[in-house]
């Protein structure tokens, strides 16, 4: 759950503030080696300070600093003897942002570029300042009743793992939902989908059949680059626009034997 309050310096200018709170609770599952090992249950709270500047009608520009606290606890193997563990972090943050996509569900036309450097600091302990860095880059195309885009993206850590992982639709898509880790990530992926037919306009709009080619990995920029560090993987879907958001019906595979099927509602970009 979050709320942001978005207020502009003055009538007409580009810069802008925007304070946020955030309230998440979810849980994750720990990999090693690409299998999983254990489930970690969390919640937490986030508030942010953001000084922005509009680029345009698709382009944007934030200068930012959040601060969160983050509680934990082992959720699988239980073990009642284990204490929550608690954490706080300052993150300092740039983020370039441009987005021209004609829709957040299937995307036929437009642009969409994200480049974003953090810094954080965890409280209570003497390790150095984190830095992360990633960039993110989709461009969409059509051509009658075809439609789809190519994707690539990049990202690295100073130490530990990037801020970005691998694994789930169109990330691997045979591949356990973000099962793939490093201290770099780097991901590429063509899209392609052609339009089979439409729903009445009080139910929604368009369905496509379409695939998904994809290559991508986990490695230490230190080591020399191998053709076994990437993996390759596909995905046949079916897509149907509706009102409440696309509905993706999928099936993935991954070069090795693995294999996931999706069915899930919103956009994936």
């Amino acid at each position: 759950y979050g709320v942001q309050f978005w207020q502009p310096l003055g009538a007409g200018n580009p810069w802008y503030i925007a304070p946020q709170l955030q309230y998440t609770s979810s849980a994750m599952d720990l990999f090693d080696q690409g299998r999983r090992s254990a489930r970690l249950a969390y919640n937490g709270q986030t508030a942010a300070l953001v000084l922005g500047r509009s680029l345009g009608t698709g382009g944007d520009l934030q200068f930012g600093v959040t601060r969160t606290e983050v509680k934990g606890k082992l959720a699988i193997p239980a073990d009642p003897t284990q204490p929550e563990s608690r954490a706080l972090g300052t993150t300092q943050f740039v983020q370039f942002r441009v987005d021209t996509l004609d829709s957040p569900g299937f995307p036929t036309r437009g642009t969409l570029l994200d480049a974003t450097w953090t810094r954080a600091l965890t409280t209570g302990t003497d390790d150095a300042a984190l830095g992360r860095s990633s960039i993110t880059a989709l461009k969409a195309f059509s051509s009658g009743n075809w439609a789809g885009h190519v994707y690539g993206e990049w990202a690295r850590a100073q130490r530990g793992e990037a801020p970005l992982n691998l694994g789930g639709f169109l990330r691997l898509s045979g591949t356990e939902f973000e099962s793939v880790s490093g201290r770099s990530i780097a991901l590429a992926r063509l899209v392609m989908a052609r339009r089979i037919g439409s729903l009445p306009s009080t139910l929604g709009g368009v369905v496509r059949a379409g695939f998904s080619l994809e290559m991508g990995g986990g490695f230490d920029q230190s080591d020399r680059w191998k053709a076994s560090k990437f993996t390759q993987a596909g995905s046949a879907f079916i897509s149907v626009d509706t009102r409440f958001g696309p509905v993706y019906m999928a099936s993935g595979a991954t070069k090795g034997g693995e294999s996931t099927f999706y069915l899930f509602l919103g956009p994936v970009w």
